[in-house]
């Protein structure tokens, strides 16, 4: 039951980045949302739920907001982009 929390907390936020971004024209980092999914699947269901809805936030952000300021460049942004995403989630894991 954690896990499945854990997913819907991660499609919420998803649908909030989506939403926020059609609807009112709205943009900020997605990793925002997804970090308070991360947090919220740690304080809820503990660290297995927290890793499921890391991983899932993580691979949502290298393949849904993709960020490509030029071609030589895109592959490193994209790597400190989800170490930026994982490190204070692996210290909320460690917190817990």
């Amino acid at each position: 039951m954690h896990y499945a929390i854990a997913s819907l907390l991660v499609l919420i936020a998803l649908l909030l980045n989506l939403g926020l971004e059609r609807v009112l024209g709205v943009s900020f980092p997605p990793e925002s949302l997804f970090f308070v999914a991360v947090v919220a699947s740690v304080w809820w269901g503990g660290i297995g739920p927290g890793l499921v809805a890391t991983v899932i936030s993580t691979l949502l952000c290298q393949y849904l907001f993709r960020w490509q300021p030029s071609h030589s460049v895109a592959p490193a942004v994209g790597i400190l982009r989800s170490l930026a995403f994982l490190s204070p989630s692996v210290l909320v894991h460690s917190l817990y």
